[in-house]
């Protein structure tokens, strides 16, 4: 196999929606943030999403560098952290976040304060896509009992996460698990 054809081609659309997407989110939490009557700073709530944007792509020009190979070796490991963070976050939430929301779904140390869901998206995606690619090499006819058990495993995989989020008392979120998949 080609690793350079594994990678893939980058799809500028798709750059260009996401970009636009980016600009999008950051004027929304200007204008959300200039109307909010507390004690919020707009400019520290746009720098530090800006940033998250920024680590962001970072994180996916590193990701870009992998094959599918190597992704799926690493996918229990990134999993395993993602399950750890969602866990720890239901005894470190951020007690300041609880009170404001009711979820406990937020990590705070010091003035940065992030959602271990966040890392857990990418992570489950990537356990997924292990998880259905390992079935489909080992089950390549795609009958009804096959596909149930591919049913069952991916079901065995999401319980859990979606357990956890519903103890962080994330709606939203769970959601958006239930969307991928």
């Amino acid at each position: 196999m080609n690793k350079q054809a594994d990678r893939g081609v980058i799809d500028w659309n798709i750059v260009f929606a996401v970009l636009m997407l980016a600009i999008i989110g950051l004027a929304s939490i200007y204008v959300a943030a200039t109307h909010d009557t507390g004690s919020v700073s707009v400019t520290r709530m746009v720098t530090m999403q800006g940033l998250w944007y920024v680590i962001g792509i970072i994180a996916v020009a590193v990701i870009m560098q992998f094959d599918s190979e190597r992704l799926w070796r690493v996918a229990p490991y990134v999993f395993a952290i993602g399950t750890f963070l969602m866990v720890a976050v239901l005894i470190f939430y951020s007690k300041t976040y609880y009170v404001e929301t009711g979820g406990k779904s937020w990590f705070a140390i010091g003035g940065l304060t992030f959602q271990p869901s966040e890392i857990m998206k990418p992570a489950f995606i990537l356990m997924l896509g292990r998880v259905i690619t390992a079935h489909n090499v080992q089950h390549p006819e795609h009958s009804w009992n096959s596909d149930r058990l591919l049913l069952s495993k991916i079901t065995l995989w999401t319980a859990p996460i979606i357990l956890l989020v519903l103890a962080q008392h994330d709606f939203g979120t769970m959601l958006v698990f239930l969307a991928i998949v």
